[in-house]
């Protein structure tokens, strides 16, 4: 946050990991390297995760938007306590904090409302780092997920003639749930749509010649006599993907030979196939007024393109895998994995939109999937880049407006920015003299969070 004369900071002793997960040592040191002498009552460091949220009303001439900040977890260490000048020189208070898997209880803390969307009860898995926007006229709505480092130098309670004033440092740590395999169980449901196609066309020893005008109307007028076919165009869809990961989808066709009458099987030719992704970000203000208390709710809808593309003569078989047939049908690592907590929640439902053809008539279907869960995938970290030092720019990647359609193969700084890999950084004194390799991770600091 702020990096004066005094030289007040956090530096941490990371392993070449850059994505946090259950279970890893937060460690570090807090440094105060000063030309001058110091006052100094106590340095204390907070280990902690918040969920901010925003929602601005759209009605009544009160524009005055609905706030809340959720805490995750929250442990802070005292590393020096004391009534003493401390000389011009530099100073070291290392420590060590482990991240948690679940959200911990706080004392105080609000209490929630049972919600179908939400959490309410602590001890539910905690969830990634993520930031998600929505502007509207009326104003935007907002949530922001972060985990942190702060430190705080504190002066004597007495009053000192050094240096007045509290010195602050924080530092933005990355987090991901606990990694999955690469290909869980899918999960895997059917949904069909059945079609008829009723033509000459189907007549083999009609189809490919070249029609009188005569043959031409005698058909029209006789068309309830010409041979019909019945199919059904049959997708498989996952209930349960990894982002990274292949996204399992399967399409085929039945033929219903009690309902057909055309003397031989038509062929069905996949043309064009469009998937989709509906992401919903759910957000709740706790909001007390003279009605009593209810809960601010608002829902944000993104639109991403998965895939969408045209075929030439592809027959259609029985059960085929579009993966196959897609070598890029796969889930962005850009995508947060689904969660719910107290304020903030994140769900997903697939649309799959599928042309084929049979006989030259074209026939389109649109499969509106029921959910699908995102879990966290393998994270490879020589795949990624550095962190930014700053938190991303606000309006940019898939969460940029409501409606927006972006693809997932473009660049989403808010999730990958914490799928990145950080540069080396100078330790501690002790770390020099060991001559260990230590880096530092400092993306989306507070300092340069927008303010909830």
């Amino acid at each position: 946050m702020s990096n004066n004369i005094r030289n007040f900071r956090i530096e941490l002793y990371t392993p070449s990991k850059t994505v946090l997960i259950p279970g890893d040592k937060v460690t570090g040191s807090v440094i105060l390297a000063s030309p001058r002498d110091e006052a100094v009552g106590s340095v204390e460091i907070a280990f902690r995760g918040l969920s901010k949220s925003k929602i601005t009303p759209s009605y009544g001439y009160n524009k005055v938007p609905y706030r809340n900040q959720a805490t995750l977890f929250e442990s802070s260490k005292t590393l020096y306590r004391g009534h003493y000048t401390l000389r011009a020189n530099s100073y070291e208070w290392p420590f060590e904090f482990t991240f948690p898997s679940l959200t911990l209880p706080k004392a105080g803390a609000t209490k929630w409302k049972p919600s179908q969307s939400f959490a309410h009860e602590p001890s539910h898995a905690l969830p990634p780092t993520f930031l998600v926007e929505c502007l509207k006229v009326h104003g935007p709505t907002e949530n922001y997920i972060h985990y942190e480092l702060a430190a705080i130098l504190r002066r004597p309670s007495s009053n000192s003639v050094f240096h007045f004033g509290t010195l602050k440092d924080s530092v933005a740590l990355p987090f991901t749930p606990f990694p999955t395999v690469e290909s869980p169980d899918p999960k895997l449901y059917l949904i069909s749509n059945t079609y008829t196609r009723q033509s000459h066309l189907l007549d083999p020893d009609v189809a490919g010649q070249s029609l009188t005008l005569k043959e031409k109307v005698r058909f029209f007028w006789n068309h309830k006599q010409q041979p019909k076919s019945t199919f059904a165009v049959k997708v498989e869809l996952p209930q349960v993907a990894c982002n990274r990961g292949i996204l399992p989808i399967f399409i085929g066709v039945e033929h219903n030979l009690a309902l057909s009458t055309a003397p031989a099987l038509p062929i069905v030719y996949l043309r064009r196939v469009h998937i989709r992704l509906i992401a919903f970000s759910f957000i709740r203000c706790p909001h007390l007024s003279i009605f009593g208390d209810h809960d601010k709710e608002e829902v944000i809808t993104d639109r991403i393109n998965i895939i969408d593309n045209s075929f030439p003569d592809t027959p259609i078989t029985e059960r085929m895998s579009l993966s196959e047939l897609l070598p890029h049908l796969k889930l962005s690592g850009s995508l947060p994995p689904s969660f719910r907590t107290f304020n903030s929640a994140r769900s997903y439902r697939l649309v799959v939109k599928v042309i084929v053809e049979c006989a030259q008539k074209i026939y389109k279907a649109e499969v509106v999937g029921h959910g699908l869960l995102v879990m966290p995938g393998v994270f490879k970290p020589e795949n990624v880049s550095r962190v930014d030092q700053e938190r991303p720019p606000r309006r940019t990647g898939v969460y940029k407006r409501l409606g927006r359609l972006m693809h997932v193969d473009e660049p989403l700084p808010r999730y990958e920015a914490i799928c990145a890999s950080p540069e080396p950084s100078a330790s501690g004194e002790q770390r020099r003299e060991a001559g260990e390799d230590v880096k530092t991770v400092k993306a989306m600091t507070s300092s340069s969070a927008k303010e909830m």
